[in-house]
């Protein structure tokens, strides 16, 4: 019986020269980093890594009302201002579609993953009031959009990717998804995505320092799967 070689991330320096697209690393906006310090500690593991850029993406939705434009760029600020590291650091936003979003639509200024991406997501278990709506609206305003991490979304059918692609929306896996780390029936939506060439552009999502060592340092992937991955970054 063959079984196929299996390395941790680290080991397998798939991070060397990596953009991570969704990361909650701005320190004390939302439930991510608290802290400069720990947003500091979590970028020197990444930089030893060879990480090449990061995205920070912290929620815009109900739930941090402060967090508008003017407030997470000021955040920014504060953390270039003390990050000496090499990895390029980019502001972008992580936008709930809610009862919230076509207002931040209409305000305009909204922050982009990367030139004219918008990063959004929905609830994990209902498909918000809207939702093909809210798409086709962002897309009216001159925005492609980015579903974070579909995988997740336990409402979700074949016939919602279908109007999905349809509408041209890329999708971002989070890799602690294809490691198993939210459970078989996530592992299973992402390696179907995946064998489909469904995604675009991969993120960890990471929240807290302690994960990166619990997630990339300990969990496995194939050699098969990592080649898969590394096409898509």
């Amino acid at each position: 019986m063959c079984f196929q070689n299996k390395k941790t991330l680290l080991r397998s320096g798939f991070l060397n020269h990596f953009t991570d697209y969704h990361t909650h690393i701005l320190p004390g906006v939302d439930d991510g980093i608290k802290t400069i310090e720990e947003s500091l500690e979590l970028l020197q593991l990444f930089e030893e890594e060879g990480v090449k850029a990061i995205v920070l993406t912290p929620h815009i939705m109900d739930e941090y009302p402060q967090n508008d434009p003017h407030f997470l760029k000021a955040r920014f600020a504060e953390l270039q201002g003390v990050y000496k590291g090499n990895i390029e650091l980019r502001l972008g936003a992580e936008y709930m579609i809610d009862s919230k979003f076509g207002e931040h639509l209409q305000k305009g200024d909204l922050l982009t993953i990367k030139e004219n991406y918008l990063l959004v997501e929905t609830s994990y278990a209902f498909e918000p009031q809207g939702f093909m709506a809210a798409i086709k609206e962002a897309k009216d305003k001159g925005y492609q959009i980015v579903l974070a991490h579909p995988e997740r979304y336990s409402y979700m059918t074949k016939e919602h990717h279908r109007q999905l692609k349809q509408l041209c929306v890329f999708y971002q896996l989070n890799l602690p998804s294809i490691l198993g780390f939210y459970g078989p029936k996530v592992y299973q939506n992402a390696l179907e995505l995946l064998e489909s060439n469904a995604y675009h552009f991969i993120g960890t999502d990471i929240h807290r320092v302690v994960s990166f060592q619990e997630i990339y340092a300990k969990r496995k992937v194939s050699g098969k799967l990592l080649k898969r991955l590394e096409t898509r970054n």
